[in-house]
């Protein structure tokens, strides 16, 4: 979607896509749904826990009380805390691949989360991570999408370096 553009004295300026907050809205209704299904999903596929035993795992670990972050994965579940520290369950048919990941973590820094092995419950693996703080692409792509692509260049090419 080409951005309009206003005259301000002899200079031509761009002005940014703002999404509108009805557009924030569906997203947010959408994103809310499919991570419900994904949630129901996961634990429909790994009979070994439920939820509710998976957040108090989680809870215990970290020493907090403990939420479903809101955006799921159809191959997880994940729970943050509410001072931090994140807990993301996997079925041993999908674990994380710590060496990779550990390569993400030295390439990438602050940018991705200290991933640790930290036992189970009843078939599923606990992972416990750092909490990183921010919009994640997935829900700025809207933003990095404007202005024909752009943001999504320059947030490459930095990205990259």
């Amino acid at each position: 979607m080409a951005s309009p553009s206003t005259h301000h004295g002899a200079r031509l300026v761009q002005r940014r896509h703002i999404p509108e907050m009805a557009e924030y809205a569906e997203i947010s209704k959408a994103l809310a749904a499919q991570s419900l299904d994904d949630t129901a999903r996961f634990f429909a596929g790994n009979k070994g826990a439920t939820q509710e035993e998976c957040d108090t795992f989680a809870a215990r670990l970290l020493g907090l009380p403990v939420r479903p972050t809101f955006v799921q994965g159809m191959a997880s579940y994940t729970v943050v805390a509410t001072g931090g520290g994140v807990v993301q369950f996997r079925s041993a048919d999908n674990p994380l691949d710590l060496r990779k990941v550990s390569l993400a973590e030295e390439t990438y820094g602050r940018f991705v989360p200290k991933h640790e092995l930290c036992g189970g419950l009843n078939g599923l693996a606990a992972y416990r991570m750092d909490f990183v703080d921010g919009v994640s692409a997935f829900l700025a792509m809207n933003s990095f999408r404007a202005a024909g692509d752009r943001l999504l260049r320059v947030a490459l090419k930095d990205f990259v370096r």
